[in-house]
């Protein structure tokens, strides 16, 4: 069975993944003017002194554009898309957590209202599991109850029920809640900003990111607001780690 800090852990290479999309132009510029810097070295080198021939003006020319993030624009929708992977990758690990919290409890005999819930199950659904329900009742839980991970309100409160862990609504989770309903929008309204979107989060104060959203305007993330987001992820992920791990008592 995979342990929270496992779980963690995968987020955290995930989240990486994600900081390493956004900087893509970067990694791209430095790889180039790595390669023309030793060309231009070697060229140099051999005498060549002309620098439209030896490389010195592309060398020139590419480095100012990376010193000065000239791409950077040009991949705004990439920004975007971090921010949709990245929720994604947080609602899966926040699931795996739950998912593992679940296996333990039914295991124990402090299941508590877990252990009442009723479960409709046709014999399709049954053999589908070849009649084994062990392995697969926590994720019968989060189906047959739907459960969703990319609403905090909506986790918050699946956690506290089902494994009687609490979390407070923060500046940092006031921080996710934005990227959450940010996200949204994205995918299904081409980022445009809606007055849905801005109720949603107006109770999500204080918060960093997106402090005066405008219906009808767009919604354009920064790298900085992603990694923003990336670090308030990470640490929450981390934090709720340890109260699974505290609060079920498991060993290391």
């Amino acid at each position: 069975m995979v342990t929270p800090e496992k779980i963690a852990q995968a987020f955290e290479t995930n989240v990486a993944g994600v900081r390493k999309l956004i900087d893509f132009d970067r990694d791209v510029l430095d790889l180039t003017i790595t390669q023309i810097t030793g060309l231009h070295e070697r060229l140099k080198k051999r005498g060549m002194e002309n620098p439209d021939l030896n490389g010195a003006k592309v060398l020139q020319f590419i480095s100012g554009i990376r010193k000065n993030d000239s791409l950077r624009s040009r991949y705004q929708t990439i920004f975007n898309q971090a921010v949709v992977l990245l929720v994604s990758y947080f609602a899966s690990a926040l699931g795996d957590l739950f998912r593992y919290g679940l296996s333990v409890r039914m295991e124990r005999d402090d299941g508590g209202k877990l252990l009442d819930e009723e479960l409709k199950l046709t014999v399709g659904e049954l053999r589908e599991r070849e009649w084994n329900l062990k392995e697969s009742a926590p994720d019968l839980v989060i189906a047959k109850k739907d459960l969703s991970f990319q609403d905090m309100g909506a986790t918050h409160r699946a956690f506290d029920q089902y494994l009687d862990i609490s979390v407070i609504q923060d500046r940092r989770v006031n921080n996710i809640i934005l990227t959450q309903a940010c996200r949204h929008v994205i995918v299904h309204a081409g980022a445009a900003i809606t007055e849905r979107l801005i109720r949603q989060v107006s109770k999500a104060v204080p918060r960093d990111l997106k402090t005066d959203l405008r219906a009808g305007e767009s919604v354009q993330f920064t790298p900085e607001e992603v990694g923003v987001a990336c670090e308030n992820m990470l640490g929450y992920i981390d934090d709720l780690a340890q109260k699974v791990r505290s609060t079920l008592e498991m060993p290391r």
